[in-house]
């Protein structure tokens, strides 16, 4: 499993940063074609998104060879049997088979830029498959000191380190204070301002 964090909020997305997108999600599919020479279904969810944010840079946002055309419109047609969800077909079939094609080349070309990643780092793809086997979980720094031939040991023995010492350096802590009512009955009866016990 794969999680990506946004570094930061966004309201738009470039044309660069949707096709690196679509390459990320290829990345999983191709390193089992390269490593295992076969594919499985764990990919699925990966190619149906990346379909469907090509489809919508040829279909939306006009970042294909087909112009800045807006193909398509949301209906909510439910009482004819339509979800709220499904477009509504108001272009050709001509058309229509343009935007499939340009879905596919947006698809292959990214495919084949991340098939050309992988196949180039192909070491580092390996060492990251073998720390993932060693440790479970890596976050991207520990990545980027795999990717960059760094030794992960050293580094998660640093972070242990530091944190040991923010620890160390803040001292003890102490414990919270108690309320009058946690004190017991003869540190309560010796407090100032409070009233003499009643006679038994």
């Amino acid at each position: 499993l794969t999680q990506q964090l946004p570094e930061k909020d966004r309201y738009s997305h470039s044309l660069r940063y949707l096709n690196d997108r679509i390459a990320v999600m290829m990345g999983g599919r191709i390193a089992e074609d390269i490593v295992l020479n076969d594919v499985t279904t764990g990919a699925a969810n990966d190619i149906e998104v990346a379909t469907q944010l090509a489809r919508r840079m040829v279909c939306e946002w006009g970042m294909s060879s087909l112009g800045p055309i807006n193909f398509g419109t949301k209906q909510g047609e439910v009482f004819l049997g339509r979800d709220y969800s499904q477009p509504h077909q108001d272009i050709s079939q001509s058309t229509a088979v343009s935007v499939d094609a340009e879905v596919r080349i947006i698809i292959e070309t990214n495919y084949e830029r991340a098939r050309e990643i992988l196949v180039t780092h192909r070491e580092q793809l390996d060492r990251i498959a073998a720390a993932l086997l060693t440790h479970e979980t890596i976050d991207g720094a520990e990545v980027a000191c795999i990717v960059a031939g760094e030794d992960l040991g050293e580094l998660r023995a640093g972070r242990e380190a530091k944190r040991k010492h923010q620890e160390k350096s803040a001292g003890p802590m102490a414990p919270p204070p108690r309320a009058p009512e946690d004190k017991p009955a003869a540190v309560i009866d010796a407090l100032p301002g409070l009233p003499e016990p009643l006679p038994q």
